[in-house]
């Protein structure tokens, strides 16, 4: 997408999971990115997978698919129509996207903005927070939101995601 239609300055959010999937993106097209945001997100290191940051639930019986760790309410979201919206889109995560280890080589504190947003105080996305901090990144809080900001208060992250521009 970024090469097809010719996308320069690019914002990238990644979400829990997609802290991952933002820093491959960066490793393979940064010249393209103006700013990396961790949303309480995995910030991978070179080498490591998110088992290596967090406990894997068990697989499903085909062995290659991990079901959601959850209903909505686990992460915040209370409010009955968010809870019905979000159920509907929830489903299995590919078991090797949380075992293969990110390749990064690309120092990314030379050409790309770092940001990172606080909302839950799980240990794996608040060891993720004291990193980003100590490496220099942009950090912000929005712990009244939950893990799913983008849910439970759109608003207010929209206002934090602003600044950060």
């Amino acid at each position: 997408m970024l090469e097809y239609e010719d996308l320069r300055d690019v914002v990238l959010v990644g979400h829990s999971y997609g802290g991952m999937v933002i820093a491959g993106v960066a490793e393979k097209a940064a010249p393209r990115l103006m700013q990396l945001v961790y949303l309480d997100a995995f910030l991978p290191e070179n080498g490591k997978a998110v088992k290596d940051y967090a406990p894997l639930n068990p697989t499903r019986e085909d062995g290659w698919r991990v079901p959601v760790p959850g209903l909505p309410p686990r992460f915040g979201v209370t409010d009955k129509d968010d809870v019905a919206w979000m159920e509907a889109r929830l489903g299995d995560h590919p078991n090797k996207t949380f075992t293969d280890p990110a390749q990064l080589s690309v120092d990314k504190k030379t050409s790309l903005r770092l940001s990172f947003i606080q909302c839950t105080k799980a240990p794996f996305f608040s060891e993720a927070a004291e990193r980003a901090k100590r490496e220099g990144f942009r950090f912000r809080e929005l712990f009244v939101a939950g893990h799913d900001a983008m849910i439970t208060e759109p608003r207010a992250l929209a206002e934090i995601l602003l600044d950060l521009l």
